[in-house]
Parts: C-alpha cells; sequence; structure tokens
C-alpha cells in the first residue's frame, strides 16, 4: 500500500508541460485507476485467522505468602491462584459467562418498542435465553491504537502483581474484535431469517460491542458455545511469552545496575517452566519505573 501512494503523485505531476498533458491524460487516468484497484484489494483482501498477537493478564493472589516472606513460587499451590495454575497445567484459558465479566452493561441490547408491537421482532425471548450458552475468553492486542497496558496491569493483573501470558490458540475458533462505540447494539428484524430463528452473524454483535469506555482495553474475544448451561468451557493455547508484573521487583531493584535477577524471581520463572512441561521465554521489567523488559530465563 505505501509503495501505491508514493507512485501515485508521480504520475499526477509528471509532464508538466501543457503541450503533452493531453496525450498523457488518458494513460494517467488509466494508471490511476489501477492503484486504486490495488489498494482496494489490499483492503478487501481475506486477512489470515489469527494474525494478531494475543495477550491474557491474569492476576496473582499473594496475600498468604506475603507476610512470611516465603518464596514467591508457594502461592502457586494456593487455592486462590488454581485458576492461574490450570492455565499452566492444562495449557488453557477459562471461557466465562456473561453474568461473570465486569461490565454491567455485558450483553444488553435495546430495540423500538414499534417493531416488538409489528411483530418484526419475532424472537426477542430466544435473544435473551442464548447468553446463557455463550461463552467468552477476553484477551487484547496491543497493535490497536487505543490500547493502555499499563491500565490492563492496574485493572486485571493485581496492580502488576500478575502475569500477562502471550499465547497462540490451538484451534480453529470465532475471534472477535470488540467494537466500540456510543451506544449499544439495536436488534430489528434483520436478526432474524424468514422462520423467525436468529441469525448468528448478527446476533453475536450483542456481544461484541461496548461502549467507547472501554476502548482501552482493545479487547478480542474468543467465542464459544456451551452444550448446557452449567458446562465449563475453554480454549486450547501454547504459551509463548509470559511477562511478570513489576511488583515481583524491588522498589529499588535496577537491573541496568546489578545486571542479574533475585533467586526469587528466578526460583519461580523455573516453577512455572515445571509445571507448564513445556518451554516459553519469561521476561520482566528491567525496574519498576521502566518499561524495557529482560529475559529471566
Amino acid at each position: 500500500m505505501k509503495l501505491s501512494f508514493l507512485i501515485l503523485p508521480n504520475f499526477l505531476f509528471a509532464n508538466p508541460d501543457v503541450e503533452n498533458y493531453a496525450n498523457h491524460r488518458q494513460s494517467t487516468f488509466v494508471t490511476i485507476i489501477g492503484v486504486i484497484f490495488l489498494i482496494c484489494a489490499f483492503i478487501l483482501a481475506p486477512k489470515k485467522k489469527h494474525d494478531f498477537k494475543l495477550k491474557a493478564f491474569n492476576c496473582l493472589r499473594m496475600d498468604e505468602i506475603l507476610n512470611n516472606k516465603d518464596e514467591f513460587f508457594y502461592c502457586l499451590s494456593c487455592k486462590t491462584n488454581s485458576n492461574l495454575r490450570d492455565i499452566f497445567e492444562n495449557h488453557r484459558l477459562y471461557c466465562a459467562n456473561f453474568i461473570n465479566l465486569n461490565d454491567i452493561m455485558e450483553y444488553t441490547f435495546y430495540y423500538d418498542i414499534n417493531d416488538l408491537k409489528n411483530n418484526a421482532i419475532p424472537n426477542l425471548e430466544g435473544i435473551r435465553k442464548q447468553k446463557e450458552y455463550y461463552r467468552i475468553c477476553s484477551c487484547s492486542c496491543d497493535e490497536k491504537k487505543f490500547f493502555k497496558e499499563e491500565l490492563m496491569w492496574a485493572h486485571y493483573a493485581n496492580e502488576h502483581l500478575g502475569l500477562r501470558i502471550d499465547f497462540t490458540p490451538l484451534e480453529n475458533l470465532d475471534i472477535q474484535h470488540v467494537i466500540y462505540s456510543k451506544k449499544l447494539t439495536q436488534i430489528n428484524k434483520d436478526f432474524f431469517n424468514s422462520n423467525g430463528e436468529i441469525l448468528y452473524n448478527k446476533f453475536k454483535e450483542i456481544f461484541i460491542r461496548k461502549l467507547l469506555d472501554w476502548r482501552y482495553e482493545q479487547e478480542y474475544r474468543i467465542i464459544k458455545k456451551a452444550n448446557s448451561a452449567e458446562e465449563k468451557v475453554y480454549v486450547n493455547i501454547k504459551i509463548n511469552k509470559v511477562i511478570l508484573g513489576k511488583k515481583f521487583l524491588r522498589w529499588d531493584f535496577d537491573f541496568n545496575s546489578c545486571g542479574c535477577f533475585d533467586k526469587n524471581l528466578l526460583n519461580f520463572a523455573k516453577k512455572l517452566l515445571e509445571i507448564y512441561k513445556d518451554t516459553f521465554k519469561i521476561f520482566t521489567y528491567k525496574s519498576r519505573y521502566c518499561n524495557d523488559l529482560e529475559r529471566i530465563i
């Protein structure tokens, strides 16, 4: 695309001589049309699935060990961290029900009361019931413009006393980038086929649209459907990289000064690899006051 934009001005301003303009006008027009076609073809071409880097932020509860100064890795055996341990033991992420998500407006939609009266919305109750079966695994992508990683650490990773897991899904999944807008989804007759059945491609707009307040998350949602309202649903993943939050570091720690990490931190990293029974890279920050990463193990 960059090449096309660079070439285009040369054609537009080539041959400024007036006598030559008429001779070149037709070929220039054809060239411009060709460039526009190439740009459109690039934009509309189907994108490769999972061609973005997914990140999941997870909380680590250390309350049970901080008072007695035990090593970090003991907290992985604590009951409060069983969900985090499950990620590494079973190579999977949990898909939550809508009622367990932190946005009170999740799965909220609106409709015109006249559409309901005129039977343009034949199955409103069906849409309401669907949320019992759909599950969401939330993750982020830092390649988006409005992504605010510091807020993600604060809100979802225990104020930097947690982990960021960079992963690749091992399944062919329905992954949707959340749409952020000033208002939520309005349902209408287009959400149903001629038999009054819900059309999934329209219906899923309800659970991939959020208000602008949440734009900093730049959330991608992995959508799966459960066989029953009680079924637990997971996404199988391969972990590529783990980043430990800044609160794993002492307040006065500076990697550039000492050149190595504390034994406590190294043992925690080794324990994660031991639980996972596979290899991935583990990083943390060079200090609490720096955003540069350094590999631990």
